[in-house]
């Protein structure tokens, strides 16, 4: 094919591309539908009436027909002559409309385009008058120049040609406004035709210089050198089909459409009834459609051009989906090839690829060298160029997660198909971090960092589209999403005018997905105007009006506007999911797996994928919450398969520094904490190695909040750009999100004393300073606190006690100082001796707890032997003076009373306490109104306290069950009931009694025998049997 052939045919694919095509159609497509010509018209014509001899002008010879025999017999027989409504469309009208014209324009009178559109159900709307344009729905036309044979007032006479732009002043606008902006190409006419000639001629007279070529498809093989010239004056390309003769006289067309194309693909088609000039038309029309434009133009250069060029045409994007990757060519030289993608390793049936991979170049990881074969004599400079290009490669292939390049197998397996050869390149090349960018500091919770940057950079002229996108897309993970809209906006405007199309599309994508965001960062008269304004936003409009855009570079945006990167990840993680669970309860049951895949690192890996393409190419969506379902998915599998039994060889050993990523960004907190209570997973294992990069991220985010400062003396005082932000509800909401997930995931790790030094002050310092915690953050931080006792000393627990005065409503549940008092105990250390704190603490603690019940005994725990005895004083008096029983039983477990000193006055509080004590039966368990008298017995049971003590008559109006409780063993069991059993349900020492008594368990026997109930059959089994 000659270089002016190709160059015509990338025209018009680009104007396919970009939507700016428009075709002209001609009689020649309904030729070989049964409807005769214009010049058989015309003949027709002159058969019936009297014309003067050597009258040749087909205009006149029509106005003639008409004026000799009127209206309706010129009407009539032109009706009859061109087959109206009696021919069919072909393969010609069909093919027409794949190549995706904006509009069709016609001189044609026959309805065969209407009948393709019509069974297809094409997005065109038919205009045959200027009337017809107002109620056009549809923004692509078809538009019938010369009129329809459905009306009457089809131009075909003299008359009608020289009325026509007085009859018809809108198609003609229309027909001239297309000329000016479009690209047009006329299918179906050849160089006699009139009106080729009539349309061009009138179009440049009024447009001068602001008209532009137009180009005809020809399947003339006689068109003469001088036609051609002629045509080109009155603006008119040719594009002969026999331009594609290469010098054996064989037409590449035909090679191309048999299979001699870069994907090996067969797309010709034969076409029904039609003759050789019609199936060249065809021929031609399914080429231009079908021809490559990106990929055909590699063909001419070297296997690691076409590679890079093939890679470099989505430079705007970090990472691209793997599978994906696979499927460029010349990776992917088949169209149907399938199997060319597995993790992160890519087959290729490119031979030329994989052998110059394999042979030419050295890599080891730091650095890649090009070793070409000495017959291509390369200059250094030219090395040097082919590396450059290399690592360009490499790490665009490793940034979408492609280490590994197989070729075909040699030799095919027992059912003969050929898999993947077991010799592979090794494609890594080592990236220089760069730590001082937002997203590295973001992923490492240096807050501080981030807003030190996002309050310098700014978005100009100078500023890279990359980092303005960074900038932008920084904002929305603050929660800065009004500041992220019109970063967006700027980022739109600006790419386009740069012809960054990728990024264009990325940045309206995003604006569109920030629209349920803003109501959380937007005040004003002005946010319904911007919320409007998103929601023309269009994804599929945006795509058409994208130039230069063809179906691969479609099918990339159309992941982002479908999800479809999240979809596949939802999909497959849930299967993982199913499979971890199905391998958990096997092992657990005792149907053991022989064998099964390694799910936690499949499953790791289709998080990296989903991870990498939305957050490093800076696409809005993963504070959805679909996205971080898919990943609190994950996070469950992972567990399940580390808590399966040891057995099972495949089940996860260890967690490593990305799961605690995961966690900390999209861990739904009390989920994760109930998955490792239902599979009992208590402690959680890290190399030492991630444990010291954990500890790296948790100080980061620690040490956001906190500034030291040395003036005048060490003080910590809040860090003012993240503080400032706090007030930013998302945003605040996130810290604490994270901090309840880092200390979820700490309460889980056992630290050493050696790398968790730093970890303990700068909690210490952040606590010091933090203003946004609440109880649930509290009670996170106390698990941690009560696994890793071993890292607080007694000067980091007073001074945590010292800043639970500043927030005692926070700290204020007992479990904060019983958390104190088990890192007192566990290190013996000899308890506060500090009783200014101590006793500051009591009284400000009774801002929520006035009786002082519970902080006064948690408060003598934690206490020295001095305080202790102040502290027990205290309690003896309160007990006197004002008894209440939570105090005095705390003081009994604690053993700070004896129980026996004021245990009347507790069975008589109890007695007037219990109410009725009734219960109503849900689902076969009694549920109580009332826990005072269930938690009494708790208490008592727990103290072995003898039934024979006199005392127990002071609880009177005692129902069924309190009476058995009290007394079970002298119990009359004529009254009694089985489902009593469950009011204490779980408590060992109940039922460790219960067990002592024969008529109890004839009793349980006998229900399950009339009634059997799961609970009951586990109640027997665990305590009766």
């Amino acid at each position: 094919m000659n270089k002016k052939f190709l160059t015509d045919i990338n025209t018009i694919r680009t104007a396919i591309d970009t939507n700016k095509l428009v075709v002209f159609a001609g009689a020649g497509i309904s030729i070989d539908a049964g409807v005769p010509s214009w010049s058989t018209l015309i003949d027709e014509l002159k058969t019936e009436i009297e014309i003067p001899t050597g009258e040749n002008d087909s205009l006149r010879i029509a106005q003639m027909y008409y004026n000799e025999r009127q209206q309706k017999e010129f009407i009539d027989k032109v009706r009859t002559l061109l087959k109206h409504k009696k021919v069919s469309y072909n393969a010609i009208h069909e093919a027409i409309f794949k190549l995706n014209p904006e509009h069709i324009l016609t001189t044609n009178y026959d309805d065969l385009l209407e009948q393709v559109i019509r069974k297809n159900s094409l997005p065109f709307s038919v205009v045959t008058k200027d009337e017809e344009f107002p109620y056009a729905l549809n923004t692509n036309l078809l538009v019938k120049i010369h009129g329809d044979l459905n009306n009457t007032d089809f131009v075909l006479k003299e008359d009608d040609y020289l009325d026509y732009s007085q009859n018809h002043p809108l198609i003609e606008a229309f027909l001239k406004s297309v000329f000016a902006t479009k690209v047009v190409l006329f299918i179906g006419y050849s160089f006699s035709d009139v009106d080729l000639k009539m349309i061009m001629q009138s179009v440049r007279n009024i447009l001068g210089e602001d008209f532009q070529y137009a180009y005809l498809l020809s399947v003339d093989e006689n068109l003469h050198f001088a036609q051609r010239d002629y045509l080109k004056k009155k603006g008119i390309n040719v594009i002969s089909y026999f331009d594609a003769l290469n010098d054996m006289k064989v037409n590449q067309i035909i090679e191309y459409l048999y299979g001699n194309n870069t994907l090996c693909e067969k797309y010709y088609i034969k076409g029904e009834k039609l003759s050789e000039t019609g199936q060249k038309l065809l021929n031609f029309i399914t080429f231009i459609n079908t021809y490559d434009q990106f990929n055909e133009t590699l063909t001419g250069k070297n296997i690691i051009d076409q590679v890079y060029l093939s890679l470099h045409r989505f430079s705007e994007f970090t990472s691209l989906p793997p599978k994906f990757v696979a499927n460029l060519f010349p990776f992917k030289t088949l169209k149907n090839e399938t199997d060319n993608q597995y993790k992160t390793s890519i087959r290729t049936l490119n031979p030329k690829l994989f052998e110059i991979l394999l042979k030419t170049i050295e890599n080891d990881g730091d650095e890649i060298r090009f070793k070409p074969h000495q017959d291509l004599k390369l200059t250094e400079s030219e090395i040097t160029e082919f590396e450059k290009r290399l690592k360009y490669i490499i790490r665009s292939l490793n940034l979408s997660l492609i280490y590994n390049l197989h070729s075909r197998a040699k030799n095919p397996d027992s059912f003969g198909n050929f898999g993947w050869s077991d010799e592979s390149v090794w494609l890594y090349l080592k990236t220089s971090e760069n730590n001082d960018d937002l997203v590295s500091n973001l992923n490492r919770l240096n807050y501080k960092k981030v807003f030190e940057l996002i309050a310098v950079l700014k978005i100009n002229d100078n500023s890279e589209l990359k980092a303005d996108l960074e900038l932008a897309y920084i904002n929305y993970k603050l929660g800065n999403f009004k500041t992220a809209f019109f970063q967006f906006e700027e980022i739109a405007k600006k790419s386009w005018i740069s012809e960054k199309f990728f990024t264009y599309y990325i940045a309206k994508h995003n604006i569109k997905m920030l629209r349920n965001l803003l109501w959380w960062d937007f005040e004003g008269t002005s946010k319904a105007e911007i919320i409007r304004e998103i929601e023309d936003i269009d994804f599929d409009k945006l795509m058409a009006n994208i130039p230069f855009i063809g179906e691969i570079e479609y099918s990339l945006l159309k992941k982002i506007s479908d999800s479809s990167v999240l979809v596949d990840a939802s999909t497959k993680i849930n299967d993982f999911h199913k499979y971890v669970t199905d391998v958990f309860n096997g092992y657990k049951i005792g149907t053991h797996q022989v064998f099964s895949p390694n799910y936690p690192s499949d499953i790791e890996y289709e998080l990296y994928k989903l991870l990498t393409f939305y957050l490093n190419n800076y696409i809005i969506l993963d504070e959805y919450s679909e996205f971080a379902k898919v990943c609190n998915k994950a996070i469950e599998a992972i567990i399940i398969s580390y808590a399966t039994d040891e057995a099972y060889s495949e089940k996860l050993k260890s967690f490593n520094t990305f799961f605690f990523s995961l966690v900390v960004d999209y861990g739904d907190t009390k989920n994760i904490k109930f998955i490792t209570k239902v599979y009992n997973v208590s402690q959680l294992k890290f190399s030492e190695k991630d444990i010291n990069s954990i500890i790296e991220l948790v100080n980061n985010f620690l040490n956001s909040f906190y500034n030291e400062n040395t003036f005048l003396g060490k003080s910590i005082v809040p860090e003012k750009l993240v503080y400032n932000h706090l007030n930013n509800y998302f945003f605040n909401n996130k810290c604490i999100k994270k901090f309840n997930n880092i200390f979820l995931l700490l309460s889980g790790i056992t630290l050493s004393k050696d790398n968790s030094n730093n970890l303990v002050n700068n909690l210490i310092n952040f606590l010091t300073v933090e203003n946004f915690l609440a109880h649930d953050s509290m009670n996170y931080l106390c698990s941690f606190i009560f696994k890793n006792t071993h890292l607080f000393n007694e000067l980091s627990i007073e001074q945590i006690l010292k800043i639970s005065l500043r927030k005692i409503n926070v700290y204020s549940d007992c479990n904060f100082l019983n958390t104190i008092s088990s890192v007192i105990e566990k290190n013996n250390y000899n308890g506060i001796g500090n009783k200014e704190l101590i006793f500051e603490i009591l009284t400000a603690s009774k801002s929520y707890d006035r009786r002082n019940n519970s902080t006064i005994v948690s408060l003598w725990r934690i206490s020295d032997t001095a305080i202790k005895n102040e502290l027990q004083i205290k309690i003896l008096e309160t007990l006197q003076a004002n008894f209440d029983s939570e105090l005095y039983t705390n003081a009994v477990y604690y053993k700070i009373i004896d129980f026996d000193r004021y245990f009347e006055k507790y069975l008589s509080e109890i007695n007037k306490e219990k109410g009725s004590s009734q219960y109503e039966l849900v689902s076969g368990i009694p549920r109580l109104n009332s826990l005072v008298f269930t938690n009494a017995m708790i208490f008592i049971y727990d103290l072995k306290i003898e039934k024979s003590d006199n005392r127990f008559k002071l609880l009177t109006n005692l129902n069924g069950y309190m009476e058995f409780l009290v007394n079970p063993e002298d119990f009359d069991y004529s009254k009694f009931k089985v489902e009593w059993l469950f009011i204490p349900y779980g408590r060992k020492t109940f039922h460790e009694r219960f067990s002592n008594i024969p008529i109890i368990k004839e009793e349980i026997v006998k229900e399950l025998k009339q009634n059997f109930k799961q609970e009951l059959a586990e109640l027997y089994f665990k305590y009766y049997a």
